[in-house]
């Protein structure tokens, strides 16, 4: 993280705690600034989520966060409300939306970093503990190799403009070949929505909602399909009915990432 930190932090406790070169206390004195600075608070859950994304990055920030929250400071030990708003900006925190669960927005200001192809990032909305109608926001992370079945998926995407894409969509396929669609949102069959215009980013960019569907327990394949021109849910369906070696047959990048959806 040095090269980012060098880049983008305006703070100069900001840059040496991503860079890993921060004491104790120039850590707890950041967590106390950015309680009280937009500005800097935005920065770090920017380098956070840029972190999270990188090999070891989640390692990195619990042995960081594990530094500032408990090794103890040069001569008194204390623990103030800036460190409830640091643990706060580790978690990308949604607040939810669409007809399913709401809209939801990720904190933080994005930056120009340049990826070798258009991508998606997944993240999983789980159900609350004693009510699973309800979204547990808070909890709101990173998917890994697993989702559970009920809970809702949010996405961002990097869209380099070297790849001429201007136009997304999101969907899932499972084993026994059901699709369910994220983006564009489509449940009704008379209706045949086209791709999601999108700006050329190099840096993640969120979708506004996060979205349920009752999706079955197995493998499902999360796909991203980035195109220089719109594409129709009919026409996507109809060449993926057998597959999706199908999507060749279009234009542009396709991003998957398969996942297992435990009960």
């Amino acid at each position: 993280m040095t090269g980012l930190a060098a880049v983008f932090a305006r703070h100069p406790d900001l840059g040496a705690h991503f860079s890993g070169q921060s004491s104790t206390r120039a850590d707890r004195r950041l967590f106390r600034h950015i309680k009280s600075c937009d500005t800097c608070r935005q920065e770090y859950r920017t380098l956070a989520m840029l972190e999270a994304l990188e090999v070891n990055g989640a390692e990195r920030a619990r042995v960081r966060m594990g530094r500032a929250l408990f090794e103890p400071a040069p001569k008194r030990v204390f623990v103030s409300m800036g460190l409830v708003t640091a643990c706060a900006c580790l978690a990308l925190v949604f607040s939810l939306g669409r007809k399913h669960d709401g809209e939801f927005t990720m904190r933080g200001r994005v930056h120009d970093i340049e990826a070798p192809a258009p991508s998606l990032a997944i993240y999983r909305v789980p159900r609350d503990r004693n009510n699973a109608a309800v979204p547990a926001v808070a909890e709101t992370q990173r998917a890994g190799n697993v989702i559970h079945a009920g809970e809702s998926l949010a996405f961002t995407y990097t869209n380099p403009s070297s790849v001429g894409a201007s136009y997304v969509m999101v969907f899932a396929r499972d084993v026994a070949g059901r699709v369910y669609w994220f983006w564009p949102a489509w449940d009704d069959a008379a209706t045949d929505p086209q791709s999601l215009q999108i700006p050329a980013s190099a840096s993640p960019v969120e979708l506004t909602e996060a979205v349920r569907h009752e999706l079955p327990p197995g493998p499902l394949t999360i796909v991203g399909l980035f195109t220089p021109k719109p594409l129709h849910v009919h026409e996507v369906e109809a060449v993926i009915a057998n597959g999706l070696d199908g999507l060749q047959a279009f234009p542009g990048h396709v991003w998957t990432e398969t996942l297992e959806v435990s009960p």
